[in-house]
């Protein structure tokens, strides 16, 4: 019973550290390559706004969301933006009056 708790011991030991992963090769691949740009949004009255800075090292997108507060005003979705390693972009759209939320989509 010893020599069980003092296995598990060490298997969580080396777990913790990170010295053993759980995923295999390709999980672990899969896993790292779901990076997505760094965003950040801003809601100023009516305008949702966003900046986002792409520093994963391959081509990613975005895609501007605001939901308004007013149940009469229609939410935007604004159109998908191709963003190149090392690049930013700066997304903005409105509501005719305020802005409930705004957010980063990262479409495929």
């Amino acid at each position: 019973m010893r020599t069980y708790l003092m296995a598990c011991a060490v298997l969580g030991a080396l777990l913790v550290t990170g010295l053993l992963s759980p995923f295999t090769d390709a999980e672990a691949e899969t896993t790292t390559t779901t990076a997505r740009p760094a965003c950040r949004a801003e809601i100023d009255g009516s305008t949702g706004r966003v900046a986002c800075r792409n520093e994963t090292g391959r081509t990613a997108r975005v895609q501007l969301h605001i939901e308004c507060r007013r149940w009469w005003d229609i939410d935007v979705d604004g159109e998908p933006v191709t963003l190149a390693p090392g690049k930013s972009v700066r997304l903005a759209d409105r509501c005719w009056a305020e802005v409930r939320k705004a957010w980063v989509s990262f479409p495929r």
